[in-house]
């Protein structure tokens, strides 16, 4: 459509199209001092706020004439033409082409046009691409013999694999020690994707957002790879703000965003892997609240911590002095060269998939399965349903698979799949030592158990009143004293207990109150009252004490 004598001939309405949520979408050619330039106009984002939305064309439509003419003639647009291209609205695939959260498009599809909303425009610059993929495989040669750099390279494949295979895309969360290297993996694995040119020249976030934010960061990297890094940003140090992290891990892994950010008005929908790096794991930081989680949190991000033994975070060393030198090493190249893997790797997929989708797809299913058949047999648990686990690490294998066989990767599937199981039996490992820690954390505030740890290692010290009675000149002090071994009327062997020794054990009044309660079978009585009375004194007026009586058959093995 063309009118050369209206105010706004210098744009030309070339056709419309479609998105897959049936919205409308017009392609402009714009002329401007000569130069011609086309565009993708949004018929809903013009429609909510059409004078924002002319002035970011950029076609000298200054005046309110020209303004309201061009509107006419949209508007007669989308009235008599038909769609005849589609339009890209979010990132990942589009039949056999792939569209990165920037707007380029991998694949040749001429009928294909592009037009993503504003949520993505904020982070587009970071998939850039600087240096060469020869120089990137550094950062891959010194992951060999790194089990954790090369979990989180892998990692960073995942995003176009997820969506080809119809899984879930993983989560990974190192967890280990401040100044161990975890920032140097995380760069290095957000090199895969891009970078940017400023002093920091990282591809990664931090993870100082809310949790509504943390869903808008997963979207507009969809398809590729969120890093965040150092959950300490995150205000999680209190039991709501630990909530809130735990919902936005769930909302990131599930894709869930709020429908404001949608692109057409459609609620936005991302498949996005995620690599996290954070001091605790999720059970330490819900311990730390008094709070607990569950696998369906465990799964959605995988704590992995770093290997145990060692200072640092790397195995091998590759000759540099020590984890800081290493580190030092894998930010320069990450820095220098980014955005070229993912470039390669796509480019690779593409072509496959032009020549051969339905055997790229059998053979990124073989990968899996080949890795969950030695996942089955290597990594178990005797209290935990690993299947979630094993197939969240069987999407990474394929991915890094696939990158090793389009030449991205210099590493062989032996290699890759070791470290893997090696980081899945570690995550496992943590989890059930965590568990293990709890149990013995929440035996050790028993008061039960505290009282048997006391008869325990405190035993040998308890009066023995079958030896006799305490004389009146002894210095004894009753309600200190650590307890007494008595036979009792009916002849039974008991230990007694001053209720102020009773209470300084079991951690209070609350505590000893508990404790009568978990004795009642045990406990020698006056009437209906938990305590009773004893003779500890040889002589004396108040021979008898208040104390709790407990048959010694109580503590079977306590002792």
């Amino acid at each position: 459509m063309r009118d050369d004598s209206s105010p706004s001939d210098n744009i030309e309405i070339v056709a419309m199209g479609r998105c897959p949520q049936e919205h409308h979408f017009l392609e402009l050619q714009i002329v401007v001092g000569g130069r011609r330039r086309r565009r993708i106009l949004s018929m809903l984002e013009f429609e909510a706020a059409p004078d924002p939305m002319i002035a970011s064309l950029e076609a000298g439509l200054m005046t309110p004439s020209s303004r309201t003419h061009f509107r006419r003639r949209v508007h007669e647009g989308v009235r008599t033409l038909r769609p005849t291209f589609r339009v890209a609205t979010r990132p990942g695939w589009y039949g056999r082409s792939f569209v990165l959260p920037s707007g380029r498009v991998f694949g040749h599809d001429p009928g294909l046009r592009v037009c993503l909303p504003e949520i993505y425009r904020e982070f587009a610059d970071k998939f850039a691409s600087r240096g060469s993929l020869q120089r990137w495989q550094r950062i891959a040669e010194l992951a060999v013999g790194n089990s954790r750099l090369m979990l989180a390279v892998a990692l960073a494949f995942t995003g176009p694999v997820a969506s080809l295979l119809k899984v879930e895309p993983p989560s990974i969360q190192l967890v280990g020690m401040n100044g161990a290297g975890k920032t140097a993996i995380v760069t290095a694995a957000g090199s895969v994707w891009g970078g940017r040119d400023d002093e920091l020249g990282t591809f990664a976030e931090s993870w100082a957002q809310t949790k509504n934010k943390v869903d808008v960061l997963a979207a507009a990297h969809g398809g590729a790879l969120l890093v965040l890094d150092d959950t300490r940003t995150f205000e999680r140090g209190s039991r709501v703000g630990f909530g809130n992290f735990k919902e936005a891990v769930m909302r990131m892994a599930e894709g869930r965003l709020k429908g404001r950010y949608g692109d057409a008005g459609a609620p936005v929908r991302s498949r996005t892997p995620v690599l996290s790096g954070s001091n605790d794991s999720l059970d330490d930081m819900a311990r730390a609240v008094g709070d607990e989680i569950d696998d369906a949190l465990r799964g959605r991000l995988i704590d992995v911590p770093l290997p145990a033994g060692i200072v640092g975070a790397f195995e091998d060393l590759h000759d540099y002095a020590d984890h800081a030198a290493f580190s030092v090493e894998l930010l320069r190249v990450a820095r220098e060269n980014y955005g070229v893997a993912s470039a390669r790797f796509l480019d690779g997929i593409v072509r496959w998939l032009a020549r051969d989708g339905k055997g790229l797809v059998a053979w990124l299913q073989a990968r899996r399965e080949g890795y969950l058949r030695l996942a089955r047999r290597r990594v178990r648990s005797t209290s935990r349903d690993l299947t979630r686990f094993h197939q969240r690490f069987a999407t990474i294998y394929a991915a890094a698979a696939l990158a090793i066989r389009l030449g991205v990767l210099p590493w062989s599937y032996e290699l890759l799949w070791k470290a893997l199981l090696g980081c899945e039996e570690a995550h496992v490992e943590s989890v059930e030592e965590t568990a293990s820690s709890a149990g013995a954390q929440a035996r050790a505030d028993d008061p039960l158990e505290r009282l048997e740890a006391h008869v325990r290692d405190r035993g040998g010290s308890f009066v023995d009143l079958r030896d006799g009675l305490i004389g009146p000149d002894e210095d004894h002090d009753h309600d200190t004293c650590d307890g007494y071994v008595n036979e009792g009327p009916d002849g039974t062997l008991e230990y007694l207990f001053s209720e102020a020794k009773l209470r300084e054990v079991c951690g209070g009044k609350a505590g000893a109150l508990r404790v009568k309660a978990q004795l009642a079978d045990w406990l020698a009585r006056d009437g209906a009252r938990p305590s009773t009375r004893r003779t500890i004194w040889a002589t004396g007026a108040n021979r008898r004490e208040q104390v709790l009586a407990v048959r010694a058959e109580a503590f079977d093995g306590a002792g």
